[in-house]
Parts: structure tokens; C-alpha cells; sequence
């Protein structure tokens, strides 16, 4: 799941095995509701979507703009880079088509689990938007940041998915500002850098897909 880093994969478990989706909804929004979109659970019940879209939305919907500062903090207390990775799943519309997007939705769960298994409580992942995953991290040098992302897009390659998947992914990684910023700020911040990032990786889908680039 694109679950907060530290997230107890038991608490997934036993939230899957609950009674309802809508009562799945009201727990997570409950206890994790400072990291997730509030008016989630009215717009997606009143949507009448299947069970599956709605525990994928529920559990994928983590509020970036909150925890940018986190990171932010991170990096310049360290004087680390402040590192974002921007993947989206390859040729996504043709699993839809072709298997359903029932399944596409078990493609989106399976590869943030093996990513969320990969990373750790270090980094954090995140669905920005259709088959576009967003990774925050704090690394050394820019260096380890394209070893992290190869790890990831080799995962996504290889990984657990029920259809075969690759990523195209763009880095970016830079030093942060010297000067404390609020949360609106380094929520500004993470956008402007996570827009360089978006543009490298729609530099690797035009060199062929399957590939990093920063």
C-alpha cells in the first residue's frame, strides 16, 4: 500500500479483513486521518465505486503537503539532499483495457507494496495521480539517489504484480535551502522540485521507457 513510512503492515492486514468498505474507510480516516484527504470517504461512498477502488483510494491518499516540512527538516538538519522520484507505470491504460481495471488496481497495490517493503520508514511513497507514484527521500549525494531509484524500477520490473509492469522515472535531487520554511512553504518547495523531477521522467518515457533519468 502507499501507506506512511513506519505503518505496521499488521495494521493493513487487519484493516483488509474488516467488516465493510465504508467501515475500513471510517478507521483509516480516523487514526491516520492527519495523513490522509478528509472528504475522502464522502466522495467515494457517494461515488459508489467498487470495494477494491475504495480501499485502494483510502489507503493510497496520503497528504504530501504535510509531511514535505518533515523532510525538509531532515535534509537540512543532516546537510543531506532532499531527493524526489517521480515513476509512472508503463503502457498503465492497456493493462486496464486488456485485464480489467479491477486488476489494474491489484497492479497499483502489489507494486507500492514491494516498494513500501523496499524502502522502509526512510522514504516515503505516495499515488500523485492515476499510475504516477511520487518517492521523498533524504540521501548523501546524488549518487545514491540514482542507485535508489534503479533499485526502484528494477522492483517494479521484477516484482510482485499480477501483470507484468515497468516504470519510467525521473530524479531530482538537490540541496535544501539553507533558511527554515513553514508547512506551505516546503509544500511549494516539494512541488517545484518534485516539477523537475516530473519532467525527467517524461524524458524517460521518450527514451524508450523502463528507465531512470535525472
Amino acid at each position: 500500500m502507499l501507506l506512511e513510512p513506519g505503518l505496521d503492515r499488521r495494521v493493513v492486514e487487519q484493516l483488509l479483513d474488516g467488516p465493510t468498505p465504508a467501515d475500513l474507510l471510517v478507521h483509516v480516516l480516523h487514526t491516520f486521518g492527519d495523513r490522509l484527504l478528509g472528504d475522502l470517504l464522502e466522495l467515494e461512498v457517494a461515488g459508489g465505486v467498487d470495494d477494491e477502488a475504495l480501499v485502494v483510494n483510502a489507503l493510497l491518499a496520503i497528504r504530501l503537503d504535510e509531511v514535505a516540512a518533515d523532510y525538509l527538516c531532515r535534509a537540512q538538519d543532516a546537510a543531506l539532499l532532499f531527493a524526489v522520484l517521480i515513476l509512472d507505470l508503463d503502457h498503465f491504460k492497456q493493462v486496464n483495457d486488456r485485464h480489467g481495471h479491477a486488476t489494474g488496481d491489484q497492479v497499483l497495490i502489489k507494486v507500492s507494496e514491494d516498494l513500501t517493503a523496499l524502502l522502509g520508514p526512510q522514504a516515503l511513497l505516495a499515488r500523485t495521480g492515476g499510475e504516477e507514484l511520487l518517492v521523498l527521500a533524504v540521501v548523501r549525494d546524488s549518487q545514491e539517489a540514482d542507485a535508489l531509484g534503479e533499485r526502484v524500477r528494477a522492483l517494479v520490473a521484477g516484482g510482485s504484480s499480477p501483470v507484468p509492469v515497468t516504470c519510467s522515472m525521473g530524479i531530482a535531487a538537490v540541496a535544501p535551502p539553507a533558511s527554515r520554511m513553514d508547512a506551505a512553504q516546503a509544500a511549494g518547495w516539494l512541488w517545484d522540485v518534485a516539477a523537475v523531477a516530473d519532467r525527467a521522467m517524461y524524458e524517460a518515457k521518450h527514451a524508450g521507457r523502463n528507465c531512470v533519468v535525472r
